[in-house]
């Protein structure tokens, strides 16, 4: 009975003023670590989202003079509340310099009342994937990659930072009217670190993978690719994987009939999915090139152990060499020209006074005029290549080997999303047919990189610890752990 009223978290009631300024008006949802409302602020007339910090299990509210206090239960529970609300505001101050990243929800303003903490984001309109798969069915891998690529490259941004989100879920990717994904509740990023202290770990069974269920295990981006993996498989399948902890001992992990994966594909996902973390892909990039570029064919027969048949093996030939077939087209179109023309070239010096019905050159009689013959020599097109994501070096001399008397200049940007050196794009399109000499510039738009941030001068945001490389991690938790009926299929396990 103790234990059920620590678990009720009242929410706060609807039209309560924060920092006199934001209104709560809804909630809009509960997890382990707080309640997140949707709320406005007063002065700009603008819709909010407010994450409240209310730990389950260790603080409760009391109302006092017209405001809602936070205390912790006990006092044996106090150090674990305070740590967890400076982890809460740190993780929270960190995340408001990735305000340029569109599909993660922006941080308006933090601050501390009440005897807690709260976050003011952006208000997304639209519904968790969770309720999209549910109303409407699986997703086909194509859209569902679509939607997941711009939402993998921001983590691999926020990763580099040190940051872990630490509870990708269904739950927490909205959809927007926007038709763009967007991650929510980074304030969990704070969780293992908030329990550590108390020996309990709070999860969504089905996308943590085992090494969150151990207090001490090392802990890095591969946590994340895990999550988000798991949240493909939900939004495929109709169904979450097996709890991580029971696939231990037997992996149940079923993988269903998709239509348009492919083997290499469904490899990669099986792979990010894998219960070794030293087995799984280290980071957001290495998962995207996976997913995204077909192995070498020499190598197709032994990724993860599938065997590809030979009609396999051609269909990602095709898919890798498709965009290449138009420049083979084009040369071998070249080549007949030439022919043509050096036959036509030929058969007017064998016979002068012949004109062919076809020769589309125009000559003169050299008896009415006495001038030799002239005639219009056609000049053989050259077709500008596809550049972009080639390295500047390279791109420079295709150039100057096809046309060297092309001028190359240089237009450097910085891209986070393109390797530094690489080209981005060209200002003569790939395919353009020319002659040589005809085109006397071409400017190539080159990647600088990842634009460098400018270091905070108020205030130093403690940075979370560095993560290693990850190992295999044999510790297993007591058996003490359960699920908690709660829609947010949450786990709470014991660690004594």
């Amino acid at each position: 009975m103790y234990e059920d009223l620590l678990n009720m978290r009242p929410a706060l009631p609807t039209s309560t003023c924060l920092k006199q300024t934001y209104l709560i008006e809804d909630v809009l949802g509960e997890g382990g670590f707080g309640i997140t409302y949707s709320g406005r602020n007063k002065t700009e007339d603008k819709r909010v989202a407010i994450k409240e910090y209310f730990p389950s299990g260790i603080a409760f509210r009391t109302e006092q003079a017209d405001a809602f206090f936070l205390y912790p239960v006990s006092s044996q529970k106090a150090d674990a509340f305070l740590r967890g609300r400076q982890r809460f505001l740190n993780e929270a101050e960190i995340l408001k310099r990735f305000q340029y990243l569109g599909n993660i929800v922006s941080v308006y303003d933090v601050f501390e009342e009440n005897n807690t903490a709260y976050i003011v984001m952006e208000y997304i309109e639209g519904i968790t994937l969770k309720q999209y798969v549910k109303e409407n069915g699986c997703m086909g891998f194509t859209e569902l990659l679509s939607l997941m690529t711009p939402v993998i490259q921001a983590l691999s941004v926020v990763h580099k930072k040190k940051l872990i989100h630490r509870d990708i879920s269904p739950d927490n990717l909205i959809l927007g009217m926007d038709n763009r994904l967007h991650l929510i509740d980074f304030g969990a990023a704070g969780k293992q670190s908030v329990m550590e202290g108390e020996h309990t770990v709070i999860l969504k069974a089905g996308y943590a993978p085992p090494e969150q269920y151990i207090a001490d295990s090392r802990t890095g981006s591969w946590i994340d690719v895990y999550a988000l993996c798991a949240t493909m498989y939900f939004a495929l399948t109709g169904n979450p994987p097996s709890e991580a902890m029971r696939r231990l001992d037997e992996d149940s992990l079923e993988f269903p009939d998709i239509p348009d994966i492919l083997p290499w594909q469904k490899a990669a996902l099986e792979k990010g999915l894998h219960i070794r973390m030293s087995k799984r892909f280290c980071n957001m990039e290495e998962f995207y090139d996976a997913i995204t570029n077909a192995p070498e064919l020499e190598t197709q027969a032994t990724v993860t152990g599938i065997s590809l048949t030979r009609e396999q093996k051609w269909k990602i030939h095709k898919l890798r060499y498709r965009r290449k077939i138009w420049l083979f087209i084009c040369l071998f179109l070249c080549l007949v020209v030439c022919a043509f023309f050096l036959i036509s070239v030929a058969n007017s010096h064998l016979a002068p006074t012949e004109s062919p019905v076809s020769e589309p050159l125009e000559t003169a009689s050299p008896q009415a005029t006495g001038a030799p013959v002239k005639t219009s020599v056609p000049v053989v097109s050259l077709v500008m290549p596809d550049l972009s994501g080639l390295p500047l070096k390279q791109a420079k001399r295709i150039l100057k080997k096809l046309d060297d008397t092309i001028s190359i200049e240089t237009n450097k940007v910085y891209d986070s999303s393109i390797k530094k050196g690489l080209v981005i794009s060209q200002s003569v399109v790939d395919g353009t047919q020319f002659s040589e000499g005809q085109i006397p510039v071409i400017l190539l738009t080159v990647s600088q990189g990842e634009m460098p941030e400018a270091r905070p001068t108020s205030q130093t945001v403690p940075r979370p610890k560095a993560t290693s490389k990850p190992e295999n991690s044999t510790k297993k938790p007591s058996s003490g752990y359960r699920v908690m009926p709660e829609d947010d299929d949450f786990v709470t396990i014991p660690m004594n």
